[in-house]
């Protein structure tokens, strides 16, 4: 099971969101009957929607990496933890993930 020293350190992280700077707002561990993982919440401009993205404490064996995915639009990853060896790479690969998404968001959820 994947875990992270010091999550809580990516409580205010900035980030960039479609050339704006966005922060994490907030960071759990949720352990319930649905989910083991890591959420990290950031406000993207949506008025009472926060943009979630979880990512998953148990390993997916079949795509040999931790599942990552959000709350608004269809975009499931799989990452190779092992390889994020400091902070920063750990920021990268959730600015990457961000990145990947952000057409879709803008797409569905903003009218410009």
């Amino acid at each position: 099971m994947l875990t992270i020293e010091n999550i809580q350190k990516v409580n205010g992280t900035m980030m960039n969101f479609d050339g704006e700077i966005i922060f994490c707002t907030k960071v759990e561990q949720v352990n319930d009957s649905v989910r083991n993982s890591y959420t990290f919440e950031f406000d993207i401009g949506i008025p009472m929607v926060e943009l979630v993205i979880w990512l998953d404490r148990n390993k997916d064996i079949e795509h040999n990496g931790y599942c990552i995915e959000n709350n608004l639009v269809d975009a499931v990853n799989h990452i190779d933890i092992e390889n994020l060896k400091t902070y920063s790479d750990f920021q990268f690969m959730l600015q990457d993930y961000l990145d990947s998404i952000q057409n879709d968001i803008k797409k569905n959820f903003f009218t410009n």
